[in-house]
């Protein structure tokens, strides 16, 4: 195979990738933006996924059950969206007890942007 050809199969595969980072993007920014529709103010978590566990968010999400929602992230870490009359520290630090893991970032938000340039940072 010549180069020309590599570089060529490399721009499509650049290409595939972008497209499916903009797709995980635009379902993680409806998932906020449906949970900001029920919940105008609300706390979000961000926990590492240490061991790189695919089933990772799964845990998350039975453990939250209705209190709230979890999102997964890049490199499996979850979001979790509670509203804001729970007690953010206190699940925080349950959940990284309970599933040996550590919280990334904690925050109270009121819009889905705030949310957005949050998760940005963690790039």
């Amino acid at each position: 195979m010549g180069l020309l050809s590599r570089l060529d199969q490399f721009a499509g595969e650049k290409s595939a990738l972008g497209a499916a980072d903009e797709r995980e993007s635009d379902f993680i920014e409806n998932e906020i933006a449906q949970f900001h529709q029920q919940h105008l103010n609300f706390s979000c978590l961000v926990f590492e996924n240490p061991s790189a566990q695919p089933d990772f968010c799964e845990k998350f999400s039975a453990i939250i059950g209705g209190a709230g929602t979890v999102i997964p992230l890049a490199f499996g870490r979850p979001l979790v969206m509670l509203p804001s009359a729970a007690d953010r520290e206190l699940i925080a630090h349950r959940l990284s007890k309970s599933l040996d893991t550590t919280v990334l970032l904690s925050f109270e938000a009121d819009n889905p942007e705030n949310v957005i340039t949050r998760i940005d940072s963690l790039k």
